[in-house]
């Protein structure tokens, strides 16, 4: 597919949606686009964690979004953006990572940490439905 650029007026805008509002944003866009994008460091992927160990893998529908999102937080300052094919994720990267007891992602969070956990079976399960619906 091929890159599509997203300009600072549509951050803007999409940041200010509500986390399910911007849940659904992100399911089009990674359906549309094939792709989405995670925060990586040092060949891994950055994971967040909750109070109760539980972890979390940051989620993004485009490069622009995560470089914004940790481009306001130095705890990222070594990260990069990372390019997933959707397919590659839904058939290797969820498997391994859930065999590594990892089953939620953190959907699309802004710089104030407000974002969405949800475990990877709903997630494949709204993408499963964006597809059947729309492509």
């Amino acid at each position: 597919m091929a890159d599509i650029l997203i300009n600072k007026k549509e951050i803007i805008a999409i940041k200010k949606l509500i986390p399910q509002e911007r849940y659904k944003y992100f399911i089009k866009r990674i359906c549309d686009m094939e792709t989405l994008w995670a925060i990586y460091e040092e060949n891994s992927f950055v994971l967040n964690e909750d109070e109760k160990e539980n972890k979390y893998l940051y989620l993004f529908p485009h490069k622009e979004y995560v470089l914004d999102y940790i481009s306001n937080d130095l705890e990222f300052k070594n990260c990069i953006s990372k390019e997933i094919d959707l397919y590659k994720f839904i058939d290797e990267i969820v498997p391994k990572l859930e065999a590594k007891n990892i089953h939620s992602s953190f959907i699309f969070p802004i710089e104030n940490g407000i974002g969405l956990n949800i475990k990877f079976r709903e997630l494949l399960h709204d993408i499963k439905i964006e597809i059947d619906n729309n492509y």
